[in-house]
């Protein structure tokens, strides 16, 4: 889900209004449209909010296209899963570099072998395609954000 920002802009520089909307289902992008005597300025930022991935494809991808990405991987009938991600979003905004994505392990099922899951919750960050912090299963949230504290400021 995305954070949608749309300001219209008059051509006769009258000024512009802006609007912002979140938890749109579209991906990150912007864009200008010419419409009258309007430009409607468009953008989605996706940073902050965890994508959900359905491929395997799609999480190789998303590890590569960010320098800082985390994957929350999850199971649907998992209550410590359920019980978790709350308290990882919230962590989660303290890190706005951090690029977010969440993983069905029950949907995706390769992702087992391919990042050597056996268990969920997992939550991987990955820095630079690589796999640097991993906690599984029972996260102590406070040596996670720790952790995880060392890692982003030494990177960023």
């Amino acid at each position: 889900m995305g954070k949608l920002v749309w300001c219209l802009i008059s051509s006769n520089n009258r000024g512009a209004t802006c609007y912002r909307h979140t938890n749109y289902g579209l991906a990150g992008g912007s864009g200008i449209i010419s419409f009258r005597n309007y430009l409607i300025m468009i953008e989605v930022n996706d940073m902050g909010n965890f994508r959900d991935l359905h491929t395997l494809d799609e999480v190789s991808n998303f590890i590569h296209k960010h320098q800082l990405a985390f994957l929350y991987i999850t199971q649907p009938n998992c209550s410590v899963c359920h019980g978790l991600l709350p308290q990882v979003q919230a962590l989660m905004e303290k890190y706005p570099k951090i690029a977010l994505a969440k993983v069905d392990a029950v949907e995706v099922q390769a992702i087992a072998g391919e990042f050597s899951i056996f268990t969920a919750p997992v939550l991987l960050l990955f820095i630079d395609g690589k796999e640097y912090l991993r906690e599984a299963r029972i996260v102590q949230m406070d040596l996670f954000e720790e952790k995880l504290d060392r890692i982003y400021h030494h990177v960023i």
